[in-house]
């Protein structure tokens, strides 16, 4: 509901953390995002950075959300991930504004050096969970793909 004080009809009052999981957690986030940017931003994108500047000396870029507003988002597909990086603005010009707001979690897939080895704990651990594959073959498996990683 717009107020008195509210030129375009929000008012923030709270920090606001999003998380973003998997590809409906990162399609809300980004609904929610890209809707807020509209209602606090205004059609061109100036309405906040003219609120908070002085005089248009502003320090926020057009479609800049403010700092208590954070998105994060997580998603095992990379190129959703992608996607999401310049969904939430309307032109690739701003993805500047929207990239002080929003952070991508990448890398949530561990490599395996031997992706056999990974498959066939999956395998056999969903038949037999305590067979050679059990617990110390996935902590085998990880280890691997952290020792790639770092």
């Amino acid at each position: 509901m717009a107020t008195r004080d509210s030129a375009f009809g929000l008012n923030i009052y709270q920090p606001l953390v999003f998380v973003g999981l998997g590809g409906t957690g990162c399609a809300i986030g980004t609904e929610l995002e890209r809707r807020l940017r509209q209602a606090l931003c205004g059609p061109d994108g100036t309405a906040f950075a003219e609120r908070m500047g002085v005089h248009g000396n502003s320090g926020y870029l057009p479609y800049q959300l403010p700092g208590c507003l954070q998105f994060v988002y997580a998603d095992l597909n990379e190129t959703e991930l992608d996607r999401i990086h310049g969904a939430t603005v309307p032109a690739p010009v701003h993805q500047a504004a929207a990239a002080r707001n929003a952070h991508l979690v990448r890398g949530l897939v561990p490599r395996l050096a031997v992706p056999q080895l990974g498959a066939k704990c999956v395998v056999i651990g969903a038949i037999a969970p305590f067979g050679e594959c059990g617990v110390a073959g996935f902590r085998a498996a990880a280890g691997i793909g952290r020792a790639l990683a770092g």
